[in-house]
């Protein structure tokens, strides 16, 4: 299920119909760290969710390189998890949710 929407990163709107690479800061719980990576959201590897309960559900799901990122409708930094994609997880905002849980 892919949802519209939009996000600001860094300044920028991103709607779902725009490609643009961003660098980014998130946080890399494999390595206990944040640290800073050159990203691309598309219709291909990014799922927007524009319904949520509170500030801590996922509001979009990006696949990058076989690893995913998970980010909120808060201001924290998203999540970088290796080595699952968003096929994985069904494109399905609450198995996200339960996967970055698992991460914390």
């Amino acid at each position: 299920m892919h949802g519209v929407g939009a996000i600001y990163q860094n300044g920028y709107l991103l709607w779902k119909y725009w490609r643009r690479f961003l660098r980014i800061a998130v946080y890399n719980p494999q390595k206990g760290r944040l640290e800073t990576i050159d990203v691309e959201f598309t219709n291909d590897n990014t799922t927007w969710f524009d319904k949520y309960r509170n500030t801590g559900d996922v509001s979009m799901i990006t696949d990058i390189d076989g690893d995913i990122l998970i980010r909120k409708f808060d201001y924290s930094y998203p999540f970088m998890i290796y080595g699952v994609s968003r096929s994985d997880i069904d494109f399905d905002q609450s198995k996200a949710k339960q996967l970055r849980r698992q991460y914390k």
